[in-house]
C-alpha cells in the first residue's frame, strides 16, 4: 500500500494531523469544509474544498460534485437512477453531479 504524508488541518488554534486513508469524504459548506472520517468522527476546517482537493492524494480521492470529494476506498455503491447518489461504506448518501459521473466510474472496474 502506498504511503501518503499526513494532512495537517488547522482547527481552532492548532494543527491536527490525519492520515489521508482515514478520511472518508469532505463536504463543502460555504467557506468551510467538513471532513468526515472512517470512525464516524468529523471536524470542520476553515479551508475551502478546493484547497483540500489540492493536497489530497489523487490516487485516493475524487471530486464527485462541487460540494464533495470522496475517498475511493470507502465507496460502497453508486445508484444510477434519477437520484445519482454514491453510498459510502458508513451508509452516507452523497450526490454525484452528471459532469463528474464518468470521472468517478473510471476509477473502478465494471462488469
Amino acid at each position: 500500500m502506498e504511503k501518503y504524508p499526513n494532512i495537517g488541518l488547522y482547527i481552532g488554534n492548532e494543527y491536527k494531523f490525519y492520515y489521508p486513508k482515514d478520511i472518508m469524504y469532505c463536504r463543502a459548506e460555504g467557506n468551510s469544509t467538513y471532513v468526515h472520517f472512517k470512525n464516524d468522527y468529523s471536524t470542520t476546517s476553515s479551508k475551502k474544498l478546493k484547497d483540500l482537493e489540492s493536497i489530497l492524494p489523487e490516487s485516493l480521492f475524487v471530486r464527485i460534485h462541487h460540494s464533495f470529494i470522496v475517498n475511493l476506498m470507502y465507496v460502497s455503491r453508486y445508484v444510477n437512477d434519477e437520484s445519482k447518489v454514491l453510498i459510502m461504506s458508513n451508509g452516507d448518501k452523497l450526490t454525484v453531479s452528471r459532469r463528474k459521473r464518468n470521472d468517478l466510474l473510471s476509477h473502478f472496474i465494471k462488469l
